[in-house]
């Protein structure tokens, strides 16, 4: 697994493999954390990247988020625009 963050997205179609299915869910991060909270959202690697990304954004300044292209850590990547 590798999770990734993107932002400035628009709607496209998908090109999904012939067995892979996609359904996305456009939500504030806020909300999706509440859901976890919750016990609404149990998928451990959606869980996994959600906190990520909550980590990520508390820390941009530490990382710099906002003038990197892509950053890898160990076991991490995500690509920011």
């Amino acid at each position: 697994m590798h999770p990734f963050m993107a932002t400035n997205l628009a709607p496209g179609k998908q090109k999904l493999d012939k067995d892979e299915i996609l359904n996305v869910h456009k939500m504030k991060l806020d909300d999706a954390m509440e859901m976890i909270y919750k016990g609404e959202i149990r998928d451990g690697k959606t869980v996994s990247a959600l906190c990520m990304v909550a980590h990520w954004l508390q820390d941009k300044e530490v990382f710099g988020i906002e003038n990197v292209k892509g950053l890898t850590k160990p076991g991490l990547s995500h690509m920011i625009d």
